[in-house]
């Protein structure tokens, strides 16, 4: 198993890099990097791509009122070295196998990327902007264009849809607009990446987590995963409504596969979460179908939103009518393979996040919050 956390790096964290070089850890995050670290207090040994080691620990503050935030200290040396600058993704990782293991530091650099954050209700910080000018520079009177010296206008995807984003100078500080209506979002993080057509902003968290399970076990899922759409391809298909409530379930035996235990999928669960969509697919009810060879229902295919290798994580079931949604067969594909798997996600998980809750796996063994960010990080998409 690996974990990669990463942060958004901001000026407060390379400005304290001189004196203890702490990373301010939000409530959100402080159990998943509590998990991360396993001990308070304890310095763990991070090697970066030159085997050069740095001890970081995980301070917490908060236990004892000290401060309001928990911090991750120090990054200091590490930031110094590589000349760190705000906006770059510091990238910490623990990679588990059995009896042994250990943890990397590393960072991401995005030249193509402008990072902003909420200062408040009406404003945002340029994380980086030499960067940001470049870019704008870069890019001027084709994608972007300059209203004025200090406006910028350009066509982004921003939450699924494809609109106009403007990026304005307020005295001494910005502001965004995206279709004309205000980006109010306090403390929350923007990337515009220009690296696609048009290009994309996106919203995320400063801090952001993702679990890869070993390429065996994704491999066996995914055959797991193909026996069941076989599998119903003889199964009698509910004609009638389906009534459900989400509420936790217990885990079902695993199966034994190749030595590895693979848990397994029920197809009358999965034929129930299909009927209860009435055979739609529930990214885009409108997208085209067709019918059964046995039965006269749409052809559709189930697929668990939070994925099934990442059981071990949970303490209740994940195969569950909560986490199965309806899909047709290219919007299943588009998941598992394709480059625009992030909208339909993002899409699936606003439609689902309260009853997944409900079904208790919004919550992992640990007690952490599962996010969007998260759960893009479980099909990796960072």
């Amino acid at each position: 198993m690996r974990i990669t956390v990463s942060k958004i790096l901001n000026r407060t964290d390379l400005a304290e890099s001189g004196s203890h070089g702490g990373l301010v850890v939000t409530r959100q995050a402080r159990q998943l990097l509590l998990d991360f670290f396993e001990v308070a207090g304890v310095e763990q040994e991070f090697q970066d791509t030159d085997d050069e080691i740095f001890a970081l620990h995980y301070v917490d503050y908060t236990t004892n009122r000290t401060t309001p935030n928990d911090r991750v200290t120090p990054i200091g040396r590490y930031a110094t070295k590589h000349e760190l600058k705000p906006g770059d993704n510091l990238v910490l990782q623990k990679i588990e196998s059995v009896g042994s293991k250990r943890y990397i530091i590393d960072y991401v650099r995005k030249l193509g990327s402008a990072y902003f954050v909420g200062k408040s209700k009406e404003s945002i910080d340029v994380l980086n902007y030499e960067q940001m000018v470049n870019i704008m520079q870069r890019y001027a009177g084709n994608q972007v264009r300059y209203i004025t010296d200090t406006e910028y206008e350009m066509s982004v995807r921003y939450q699924s849809e494809v609109g106009t984003l403007i990026i304005r100078k307020n005295n001494n500080n910005y502001e965004m607009y995206f279709n004309n209506e205000h980006i109010e979002e306090n403390n929350k993080y923007f990337e515009l990446d220009t690296s696609t057509i048009p290009f994309e902003l996106k919203k995320m968290d400063t801090w952001k987590i993702e679990v890869s399970a070993d390429d065996s076990d994704i491999e066996l899922n995914e055959i797991e995963e193909r026996r069941l759409v076989r599998e119903m391809e003889n199964i009698q298909f509910n004609m009638c409504e389906v009534v459900y409530t989400p509420q936790p379930e217990n885990k079902r035996a695993a199966r034994n596969i190749e030595g590895r235990m693979v848990p397994v999928r029920n197809a009358d669960t999965a034929s129930r979460a299909l009927a209860r969509a009435g055979y739609l697919c529930e990214y885009d009810n409108a997208h085209e179908l067709f019918l059964r060879k046995r039965q006269p229902v749409n052809y559709t295919e189930p697929h668990h939103l939070i994925p099934l290798q990442y059981d071990d994580l949970f303490e209740n079931s994940l195969d569950v009518q909560a986490n199965i949604v309806s899909l047709c067969s290219h919007c299943h594909n588009l998941v598992h393979y394709g480059v625009d798997a992030e909208n339909v996600i993002r899409k699936l998980w606003e439609d689902r996040r309260e009853e997944i809750k409900n079904a208790g796996i919004g919550i992992t063994r640990n007690g952490t919050e599962l996010t969007i960010e998260m759960l893009l990080g479980f099909y990796g998409i960072m």
